[in-house]
């Protein structure tokens, strides 16, 4: 039980962290100027006038879409993700909350499970009294 504990409460933060760096470079990613359905039309009018080849149109469509989707799946993961974290540290579902904090870039390799346990132990009441011996 600690184990999955223990990790589950060092990972999510920094997944969480992951997730809304995904979501800044996707958006940063996006093209800003012309709108997608003002693209879209100057590309159907292109091709209408007979000045560039459909194919161009359909690879404009294609890359915005895919634009769109890894947007919409980065936005997503980071949902779970916050949710994932929201659990773990017993907010409420319905609670609204934002990271803030970045998690700091702590070399792992040289940690063991034994320590990371115990440091959570030490520092988390609710992971300690799940670990205590009952009464």
């Amino acid at each position: 039980m600690p184990s999955r504990a223990v990790c589950a409460i060092t990972w999510a933060p920094v997944e969480a962290e992951h997730a809304c760096s995904d979501v800044r470079a996707e958006r940063l990613r996006a093209p800003k100027w012309p709108p997608p359905q003002a693209l879209d039309q100057l590309t159907a009018n292109r091709v209408k006038n007979e000045v560039s080849p459909e194919i161009d149109s359909l690879r404009a469509q294609v890359e915005r879409q895919s634009t769109e989707q890894r947007l919409t799946d980065a936005i997503n993961q980071l949902e779970i993700d916050k949710l994932t974290f929201a659990r773990i540290t017993s907010l409420a579902t319905d609670q609204d909350f934002e990271l803030t904090d970045k998690p700091s870039n702590a070399n792992f390799s040289s940690l063991t499970l034994e320590a990371a346990t115990a440091d959570a132990l030490r520092g988390r009441a609710d992971l300690a009294s799940c670990h205590s011996p009952k009464l």
